[in-house]
């Protein structure tokens, strides 16, 4: 079975799963933007299924799977959108979008895309456990780790695909037990293979998601970065690095020699992940001792401001002023830190220049861009991000952005500050639809915290109901990371990353947005006045949007806020 094989039959039990028997009108389902290998699959597996193949009629673009092999009555010259209202013989019809063109107009049918298909990782359980000498508790155990890997990483559904498809192979073709076959199959997610990584849980922790979750995410985080040349903290690693940690006392020893040529190999490679990144992550990261490799990594004493100005001593004379040579001589003396504003001047103004020398340009971006960006405007802290991110010289074909945030289960936002997570749903709702398909959002729940904070507030139990009115820093922020994906037009391909931090203040005008908001759809026209009492020495105190104090309704006796809460005698 293939990764698209996979997703056909996952997609065929989720359209077997959702189609009524009981429905009078016609039910119309749509493959949402998926390849033109995947989509061909789901038709032909709909074909093989003897329910579905009587019961849905499949209208597919001809120009997009004639080449697949299906069979003439399922392929179409029409637009996807003929069909949203076109007869149809049977109880049930599957059309296909191939874009964002049609989109908007394809609203009203049910879905089935990516999103649907990795709701469900019981249904990607069930399909690769069959003919699998594994348990029902076994079948659970796997579940619980696919759950949780989702609420870790967004993560692509042909690489997700992969995965399980390994994992099943493990079992299969190797004899492992569900928990080593999970491990085993890392590398299908860009994680070096470690069959005993998950050993660390018992019968009883198997079956409890936070574990998984744990387990998921030191892989991605400290060992998947290094396949790509990164360290922990996203940092470049350099081949000379490398080279230094494998040259180092005792690593050559604690790695066997049939490794050897491989890791050479790795070292001399581009980064990203590419052929030899790959080759590298299906060693063992135990038994066949590639951890000694990355663990022989230590932090290099290097001088930026020295070797930049020797940089430029061998260079063509002028392309320094003399304050740009002080300037370097002073950062050679300085502890390097984080970027000052004149380190990211300097930065700019020579970015092209130090491309000549690659070594010393990632250096420069290391420098730059290592320190998180703050905003409390979620727009802007994206577009400082994106600068950052395609403010490289990266030659590429195709390009991929995705944005998620480290709080997206319910759980999680429940540490959050009430008025912070009301304000930031209501004021970028929709920010997902507007960026288009190109860009993928893992934000979870968040977007939807109105709904949750009334759930919370709510629950009959009284035990359960939960308002949290903390102002401790940890709950009125938020952190974003960015990650653009980029396939190399040498081939590979390569991830980078920024990250930003979303801040919220509650003495601000803006922590009762959301209320006021709530009102003004109430009482749309409302007379408000300014209230702007003197100081102390008799002067008019400064007016701010900083400060909510700085507001109160006209003939109301309530303050803070900018429209009325229920006083009709200022309405107007």
């Amino acid at each position: 079975m293939t990764t698209e094989e996979l997703i056909g039959r996952i997609a065929a039990k989720y359209l077997h799963d959702n189609l009524s028997d009981d429905s009078d009108g016609v039910a119309r389902f749509i493959l949402d933007c998926l390849t033109a290998d995947q989509t061909a699959e789901v038709a032909k597996a709909v074909l093989a299924d003897n329910r579905l193949s009587n019961s849905v009629e499949i209208k597919l673009p001809i120009h997009f799977v004639g080449q697949h092999g299906l069979p003439n009555n399922c392929l179409t010259n029409e637009r996807t959108t003929y069909f949203r209202n076109a007869d149809c013989s049977r109880p049930a019809l599957l059309v296909a979008n191939t874009g964002d063109d049609e989109e908007q107009s394809l609203k009203e049918l049910v879905p089935i895309g990516v999103q649907e298909l990795l709701a469900n990782p019981e249904l990607w359980v069930e399909i690769a456990s069959d003919s699998l000498p594994v348990t029902q508790q076994q079948r659970n155990w796997w579940t619980k780790a696919l759950s949780a890997l989702l609420e870790v990483k967004s993560i692509a559904l042909d690489r997700f695909a992969n995965y399980v498809l390994k994992t099943s192979q493990a079992v299969r073709e190797e004899g492992h037990p569900i928990r080593d076959a999970l491990g085993f199959a890392l590398p299908a997610l860009r994680i070096p293979k470690d069959t005993a990584y998950f050993s660390a849980l018992n019968e009883k922790t198997l079956g409890h998601a936070s574990r998984w979750r744990s387990l998921y995410s030191q892989a991605i985080r400290k060992r998947g970065c290094y396949l790509l040349k990164q360290t922990p903290s996203q940092a470049s690693l350099l081949a000379e690095d490398l080279r230094n940690a494998f040259d180092g006392e005792g690593v050559k020893e604690a790695i066997p020699e049939n490794v050897h040529l491989d890791i050479e190999a790795f070292i001399q490679s581009e980064s990203g992940w590419n052929e030899t990144a790959e080759t590298l992550a299906n060693y063992d990261w135990e038994r066949d001792g590639i951890k000694h490799l990355f663990e022989g990594l230590k932090p290099e004493k290097f001088n930026l401001g020295q070797v930049t100005l020797e940089y430029y001593e061998e260079g063509d004379p002028g392309q320094l002023t003399d304050d740009e040579q002080d300037y370097l001589k002073r950062l050679s003396k300085r502890p390097r830190s984080s970027a000052l504003d004149e380190d990211e001047e300097f930065y700019r103004a020579h970015r092209n220049e130090l491309k000549e020398n690659s070594s010393l340009k990632a250096k420069w971006d290391r420098f730059i861009f290592k320190a998180p960006i703050e905003s409390n405007d979620f727009l802007v802290g994206i577009a400082m991000c994106l600068e950052r991110l395609f403010d490289r010289d990266i030659q590429s074909s195709k390009r991929k952005l995705k944005i998620s945030c480290d709080r997206r289960t319910q759980r999680d936002l429940k540490e959050l500050n009430e008025g912070a997570g009301l304000f930031f749903s209501l004021r970028y709702r929709g920010l997902d639809q507007l960026f288009g398909r190109k860009v993928s959002w893992d934000v979870g729940e968040l977007m939807n915290f109105n709904k949750l904070s009334k759930k919370w507030r709510e629950t009959r139990n009284k035990k359960k109901r939960h308002s949290n009115r903390s102002t401790s820093k940890s709950a009125l922020r938020l952190k974003f990371f960015l990650e653009l994906e980029v396939e190399l037009t040498r081939g590979g391909e390569e991830t980078h990353t920024a990250q930003f931090i979303w801040n919220f203040s509650p003495n601000s005008i803006a922590s009762e947005f959301y209320d006021d908001w709530h009102r003004l759809a109430l009482h749309p026209l409302t007379d408000c006045t300014v209230r702007n009492p003197l100081a102390l020495k008799g002067v008019f105190s400064q007016l701010t949007c900083r400060m909510l104090n700085r507001f109160i309704q006209l003939m109301a006796k309530f303050v803070d806020h900018l429209f009325l809460h229920t006083n009709e005698n200022a309405m107007v």
